[in-house]
């Protein structure tokens, strides 16, 4: 997103086909969509942050982020803050 707000398309393609190889792409399965209004009111989160929070959820994975919202669902899942 911040590659193309700064109008940098070609840098966010040529970092995509760098690591493409190298990653695995998750998505939120239909099932749990029902739980997001769920996340968001016992965490305040909005949506974006509750679709993360269920899909590390689903998959038993750590959240990596600057994003201080996610401290308050320590204890629920692990949390990495990126200094």
């Amino acid at each position: 997103m911040i590659l193309f707000r700064q109008r940098q398309e070609l840098v966010f393609k040529a970092f995509f086909e760098d690591v493409s190889n190298n990653i695995q792409i998750l998505s939120l399965a239909k099932e749990s969509y029902s739980k997001l209004p769920e996340i968001k009111q016992r965490f305040n989160l909005d949506f974006d942050d509750a679709y993360q929070f269920q899909v590390a959820a689903d998959h038993k994975l750590a959240i990596a982020t600057l994003d201080k919202d996610f401290n308050r669902v320590r204890g629920e899942l692990k949390v990495v803050p990126i200094p």
